[in-house]
């Protein structure tokens, strides 16, 4: 008997490391699928905001305190810490590749540098060096790393400098090992600076791992004997990470707050309710509802219900019974809802967000496939690996049926709007641009900066006419109007455009292009 499960365990170790061979090399033919397509496909507006920031870094030099040249003068409205968009600008500058391709190439270096880690952070925790290689295949399968892997976006540097911080940090705090902690503070400080949001996901692990070691060590003993060495390590490790990330974000308040237009728009202050939700949100049965499709969208192909039952089914098994893994699960299970619940709108209203959270949902799941495999009963055994086949082919599904499509789209519109404008109006000329909100892929592929006003602010307001004076009024040279722009009626769309017309003398002829109407200087 102990001959056949030792065939029966060489057998199935030799198909995991087959099977996530498999999946590594399919994950490189998906990535770059699409490769010299726009970034417009999908969030295309948060691509696009992401790339003009680097395209001007690349044209006008690298300075924390870039522009994003799409609400008026002072052009500066930094949001993150331009770690991302620097080494994309000076990858595009080296090498001469394209910005979009630039960025991609970036985010994907990112993706694949962040499975060594990954499998450092596990061997922490899993004993048996193959299976480390199940939670990294569904991460290389999972079809939303797969499409944000390869956006213009700073998700996976993000992720990459967090994962980093968490796994330097449990080194730390395992080994006191002081040569490990500089690297881990500086994984931090990027982390937190490059994304925020994404950052603060990984400080709860991080904390939950030192109140547990803490405990572990100190147990049955006086608590506050010792804790003052644990709270001098949380100081350690926590404290300049997010004092310099929160310094940053009050600098680029004040930066904000020179733009007429951003100022009270895109401030900390003003966004509080966007970022973190209300009360209410919170505690809506359709908040949660929409936060679970995005879950599921982001994971599973979720039309085929009899699969998903079975999948379901067999995962729940493991936190019923007796099992090693059943705490770590509900606790990265737990790790996985700190963003909903701290980041509520942002992870309601947008589907990427799960970049920077999904990792330990499905980490939970792979515990909990290695309570099968680590079963003596050969039957447990077979049903691990039919659950991480199933996860795995839904999660292909997924991709193939969902994001694969989008990743092979281009958006024609967009483009023959942006190359009327770059053919009309000069380098140094700005752009008047409506119905478009405030998304940047009209400036960013037209090369030229704009006004975006996503308020229809009138002509004689105060903020418009400052981003007037600071922009400089003769410098508009052009009035772009989204074709569905909506109006109470024709009188107030005639009224609008007239008085554009007239106030910055507008030749009364607009020129149709795509989606947008186009109104030219005389």
């Amino acid at each position: 008997m102990k001959e056949k499960n030792t065939i029966l365990s060489k057998f199935i170790d030799s198909y995991i490391l087959i099977f996530f061979i498999v999946i590594l090399s399919l994950s490189f033919v998906q990535i770059f699928t699409g490769f010299e397509n726009d970034i417009i496909n999908m969030y295309g507006f948060r691509q696009t905001q992401t790339a003009i920031s680097a395209f001007y870094l690349l044209k006008d030099g690298l300075k924390i305190d870039y522009i994003t040249p799409v609400l008026g003068a002072p052009w500066s409205i930094p949001l993150e810490f331009p770690t991302y968009q620097g080494l994309v600008a000076i990858f595009a500058d080296t090498t001469g590749i394209g910005l979009d391709q630039s960025g991609r190439l970036v985010s994907i270096f990112f993706f694949y540098s962040s499975i060594f880690i990954i499998y450092y952070l596990l061997s922490n925790f899993i004993k048996k060096k193959i299976f480390i290689l199940i939670p990294i295949s569904l991460f290389l399968a999972n079809p939303m790393y797969i499409f944000w892997s390869r956006s213009f976006m700073m998700e996976s540097t993000a992720f990459f400098f967090s994962i980093s911080f968490l796994t330097g940090s449990i080194y730390f705090i395992k080994n006191n090992d002081k040569r490990i902690l500089f690297l881990t503070i500086m994984a931090g400080i990027f982390g937190a600076l490059t994304k925020i949001t994404t950052f603060i996901i990984f400080c709860f692990p991080t904390f939950v791992y030192l109140l547990k070691t803490y405990s572990d060590k100190y147990k049955g003993q006086i608590f506050l004997k010792n804790i003052w060495r644990y709270i001098k390590t949380g100081i350690i490790i926590f404290g300049a990470p997010l004092l310099i990330g929160i310094s940053w974000i009050k600098h680029t308040d004040v930066v904000k707050n020179m733009n007429p237009l951003a100022a009270n728009f895109i401030t900390s202050g003003a966004l509080t309710k966007w970022n973190f939700g209300t009360l209410s949100q919170k505690f809506s049965l359709s908040t949660w509802n929409q936060i679970g499709i995005h879950t599921f969208s982001n994971l599973f192909e979720y039309s085929n219900i009899t699969i998903l039952i079975l999948v379901f089914v067999l995962l729940t098994i493991p936190l019923l019974v007796k099992s090693k893994y059943k705490n770590n699960s509900l606790f990265l299970y737990l790790f996985f809802l700190i963003g909903p619940i701290f980041f509520t709108n942002l992870f309601f209203t947008h589907s990427y967000y799960f970049y920077a959270n999904l990792f330990f949902l499905i980490l939970g799941l792979s515990l909990n496939i290695l309570y099968y495999l680590e079963e003596s009963n050969t039957y447990k055994k077979f049903l691990g690996i039919i659950l991480f086949q199933l996860i795995i082919i839904l999660s292909y599904q997924r991709y193939y049926n969902y994001f694969l499509p989008v990743q092979k789209t281009m958006s024609p519109d967009i483009h023959i709007i942006s190359r009327f404008i770059k053919t009309s109006i000069n380098k140094n000329d700005i752009s008047l641009i409506y119905g478009y909100d405030w998304d940047s892929s009209i400036p960013y592929y037209s090369e030229r900066m704009a006004i975006m006003d996503k308020f229809y602010i009138p002509i004689n307001d105060l903020r418009f006419l400052k981003s007037l004076k600071y922009s400089g009024k003769n410098n508009v040279k052009l009035m772009v109007l989204n074709s569905n722009s909506i109006f109470i009626n024709e009188d107030e769309k005639s009224k609008f455009i007239n008085d554009r017309i007239n106030y910055f003398e507008f030749d009364n002829t607009p020129h149709v292009i795509g989606s947008a109407i186009i109104y030219l200087k005389k």
